[in-house]
């Protein structure tokens, strides 16, 4: 009886911790536009779910979990400073939706009275409620194929290679001879530096010391397995 209760208890808590994961709302966001697969709330989401999937099978039982639970933490900050007017950017007809091609704009925000003296320019413009281009998470579209989605364009290309703090992550020779474990590691880590340079650029610690990038770079040093 007592097993069987310990059972009914454990599997509970084993439900509780996957709903804990970050998961993006459904809709659209403040500005209008709507959270699709390509969205970074949506994004922020695959990246919690891929990472805690990998650390399940290549992570031993104990240490798995809480790696789990501190990266989807993680993951609720990140979400909490895109919330931030003063931090995020996301522009779906910017390429990826961001980062600002108006580097004028780096360290500043629109001033939300039209009247003053200096006003900068607005970061986005309000899309009307009924878009729905590029709805990668659609009715019909399971979960996984969406996740999926949103992950494409968080990959290395070739100005990451012309740049010091993204050039840790995209040595495509090294990529080649890597394991699974590690390309996947490797895949996940680039995906979470750029989603952070491109959604939260002017996040102070981000502009300033590249700290989401920084960590980053620590889960792809600390956590990648010999091969």
């Amino acid at each position: 009886m007592k097993v069987a209760a310990f059972l009914v208890v454990l599997a509970g808590s084993i439900q509780a911790e996957e709903k804990k994961r970050y998961r993006a709302p459904k809709g659209f966001d403040e500005n209008g536009y709507k959270i699709n697969g390509q969205h970074p709330k949506r994004r922020l989401q695959a990246l919690n779910k891929f990472m805690c999937n990998w650390a399940e099978s290549y992570m031993e039982d104990g240490k798995s979990s809480k790696f789990c639970k501190r990266y989807t933490n993680m993951i609720y900050r990140l979400n909490d400073s895109f919330g931030r007017e003063q931090c995020r950017f996301f522009d779906p007809s910017v390429k990826f939706g961001g980062p600002n091609p108006d580097e004028s704009m780096e360290g500043m925000v629109a001033a939300k009275n039209p009247n003053a003296k200096n006003p900068t320019k607005a970061r986005r413009l309000r899309r009307n409620a009924n878009d729905t281009t590029d709805d990668a998470c659609g009715e019909g579209v399971d979960e996984d194929t969406c996740n999926e989605e949103s992950m494409e364009g968080m990959e290395c290309d070739q100005d990451d290679l012309n740049d010091p703090d993204m050039a840790a992550f995209c040595d495509e020779k090294e990529a080649r001879k890597i394991s699974t474990p590690n390309r996947k590691l490797k895949r996940y880590s680039t995906g979470l530096a750029k989603w952070c340079n491109r959604y939260i650029k002017e996040c102070y610690g981000q502009r300033k010391h590249q700290h989401c990038v920084n960590r980053a770079k620590k889960f792809l040093n600390t956590l990648a397995i010999e091969d």
